[in-house]
């Protein structure tokens, strides 16, 4: 809803996991939806690069089909 405190909460939470796939993923969907796409598509792709978490593959292979998923909407945004 208040996409003033989602920035402030999303924010926070790169600060604590700058390169995490989650951190990165709702970082750029938030800048998706605030239609920031340049910089969500980068968000993006840096979550694709995110280290595997040991014993989350599962959990990880679900997220990258979803910012797949994102990254191919961000994409034809910018096109």
């Amino acid at each position: 809803g208040d996409a003033n405190k989602a920035e402030q909460l999303l924010k926070q939470a790169l600060q604590l996991n700058p390169t995490g796939i989650d951190s990165l993923y709702f970082w750029g969907d938030h800048l998706y939806r605030q239609k920031h796409y340049a910089e969500a598509k980068i968000a993006l792709q840096k979550a694709l690069l995110a280290a595997p978490r040991p014993g989350r593959e599962t959990a990880d292979t679900g997220r990258h089909k979803e910012i797949e998923v994102l990254l191919a909407d961000v994409n034809k945004k910018i096109n």
